[in-house]
């Protein structure tokens, strides 16, 4: 039902405006999003108390809390910023590690 849904509402974007009880879909999404919200956050505020601190070991998070106290977005924002990073990274990494172990897997498992 979630792809069906989401192809609809790409579709005809005037559905986006029903209510939510019409879009069972949305509910879920957005206790999806307050859960990634709550994650992503919690770990941008530890860093920034280490930065802050002086506990913390560089990374991009240091510039990241130089720009926040010169531009003054918001901790919600600075968090997606440098939690988008991490999950890409950490993406790249497995998929790498995936197509290594498939690489090895299958150069290996041929008779000589």
């Amino acid at each position: 039902m979630g792809k069906t849904t989401t192809a609809l509402l790409d579709l005809f974007p005037i559905l986006r405006a029903l209510p939510d009880w019409a879009l069972p879909l949305r509910k879920h999404a957005k206790e999806l999003h307050d859960k990634e919200s709550e994650l992503y956050v919690g770990h941008w505020l530890n860093v920034k108390r280490a930065i802050k601190n002086g506990t913390a070991k560089p990374c991009f998070c240091l510039d990241l809390v130089r720009a926040q106290d010169e531009e003054k977005f918001s901790d919600e924002l600075a968090a997606y910023v440098s939690g988008s990073l991490l999950e890409a990274g950490s993406d790249t990494t497995a998929a790498t590690l995936i197509g290594c172990k498939l690489t090895y897997t299958s150069c290996f498992s041929r008779p000589h």
